[in-house]
């Protein structure tokens, strides 16, 4: 992985979305980290494995979703409550 794909995931929502991580990092404190890389790269190869490991639990590990009858109850609970609202 390049420096520049990095510091492209570490200030972009993609990438904080991607790696779970916390919020962009601003310009220094990507700058820091990146010098940080470059020094050791031994961190390089933790960064990409932690990220496979991710990618991998979200490919592999289902989301459970609401079923249909949920769905529709919660919009007749909205449509119910708007009409008493508009007094119909």
């Amino acid at each position: 992985m390049r420096n520049h794909q990095i510091k492209r995931e570490l200030t972009t929502k993609d990438g904080v979305a991607a790696t779970g991580a916390t919020p962009p990092l601003d310009a220094k404190e990507v700058q820091e980290l990146l010098r940080k890389i470059e020094e050791d790269p031994t961190y390089i190869n933790t960064l990409s494995k932690e990220k496979a490991f991710r990618l991998f639990i979200q490919a592999k590990v289902p989301r459970q979703r609401p079923s249909q009858e949920l769905i529709d109850s919660i919009k007749e609970s909205i449509r119910r409550e708007a009409a008493r609202e508009i007094g119909l």
